[in-house]
This record gives C-alpha cells, sequence and structure tokens, in this order.
C-alpha cells in the first residue's frame, strides 16, 4: 500500500478487496462470499450477508474472525481479544493498522470536536419496510440487517462518513489526518475506501 495516501476523486466500493491489515498482521474483510440463496438454488450477489449478525452464523470466534477454506485467518470487525491484548481501554485513541489505500485504522475510539475520547459511531441505519423481493430470486421479507443491502448510509447520525472514516487530530497527526475506525456496530470496518486501494488487496480473479 501507499505511504502517502490520497483522496480520490470518488470511492472505491470494498466488495471485492480485502479492507486492510492490522498490525497483528492478519488482514480485515468486510465482505463476505456468501450470498442469497432463493429456492431454486440460484445465487443472487445483489444480496450480501454480513457476517456480524445474529440470523446466520458464519463461525466467528472472539477476534470476530474466521478462516477460509484455503486457510486464511481475516477479522471481519473489531477484533475485541486483539485490542484485549493491546490493552485498549478507551482512553486514548489507539492506530491498530492500515487500510489498502494507505489512511491508517483506529480502534474504536476517537476525539471528538471537544478533544475528549468517545466510543465512536457508524452512519448506517436498517432501512424501514419490506425488501420487495419474490423470496425465490431475491429476499422477501423485512429489513432485519441479515444483508449488507438491509442497511443505509445516513449522514450525520453517527461520528464516521459512508467508509467509516472521518477526518480529525490522531496521536500521530495533531494537525488532523483522513483515517478509519473499527466499530462496534454496522459496518465495523472500512466499507469502501475515500483513497485508492493497492491492487494487492484485490479479491477478484
Amino acid at each position: 500500500m501507499t505511504s502517502a495516501p490520497q483522496a480520490a476523486a470518488s470511492v472505491t466500493n470494498g466488495q471485492g478487496w480485502g479492507g486492510g491489515v492490522l498490525f497483528s498482521g492478519v488482514t480485515i474483510e468486510v465482505y463476505t462470499a456468501e450470498f442469497f440463496v432463493g429456492s431454486n438454488g440460484q445465487t443472487n450477489s445483489n444480496w450480501n450477508l454480513p457476517t456480524l449478525q445474529s440470523v446466520r452464523s458464519l463461525g466467528l470466534d472472539c477476534n470476530n474472525a474466521h478462516v477460509q477454506p484455503t486457510g486464511s485467518y481475516h477479522y471481519h470487525g473489531l477484533p475485541n481479544a486483539y485490542g484485549s491484548d493491546l490493552n485498549i481501554n478507551g482512553s486514548q485513541m489507539v492506530r491498530v493498522g492500515y487500510a489498502a489505500d494507505g489512511f491508517p485504522i483506529y480502534y474504536s475510539y476517537i476525539e471528538d470536536d471537544n478533544g475528549n475520547i468517545i466510543t465512536a459511531s457508524a452512519s448506517y441505519e436498517l432501512r424501514t419496510g419490506d425488501r420487495g423481493g419474490d423470496g425465490i430470486s431475491a429476499p422477501d421479507g423485512c429489513y432485519d440487517g441479515r444483508y449488507f443491502q438491509d442497511y443505509e448510509y445516513v449522514a450525520g447520525s453517527g461520528d464516521l462518513d459512508e467508509c467509516n472514516g472521518r477526518f480529525g487530530p490522531t496521536p500521530e497527526n495533531s494537525a488532523g489526518e483522513y483515517y478509519y475506525v473499527l466499530t462496534e456496530d454496522f459496518p465495523s470496518a472500512p466499507l469502501c475506501f475515500a483513497g485508492t486501494p493497492d491492487n494487492s488487496f484485490s479479491l477478484r480473479p
């Protein structure tokens, strides 16, 4: 990844990309390879299952992580056990890695406009109403968090932008810099990239 990240003209959707790598040496991936499968056995890749939901277990451990069939261990959300190993307690911002576009990643806590350390909240909310599918070619039922597409970005509803990032002062840069935050709430990790992700993080064939 670049050591001099710059904001791009537009964000890059994180689907098909590894999100970044933490100082533990473990990569982080937001999206999964799990999709809606209709009663006819057909897969609809427009409806992607997140790992951090209670509707279907995808085998996460105490780091919100699991192992691919290839044996690759990776995080899907806030790595709680790793944070505990680092003695992160909410008293300060802690940089824990870098995203695929080179911008830093911090663990859960940020400095607000008043200089106080707070727990960052994402700006995504569950949609209201029904999905509108037929349950065969696309999912039906109410938006309950089963799919990424059940959520929508609502600017200003939380502390972070659509990519789960923000600009502000950090312990490493008091003048301010752009950074991502790992959060307890959806989407938990960078859902998109403000900069240009390095091709080495591409998960596409």
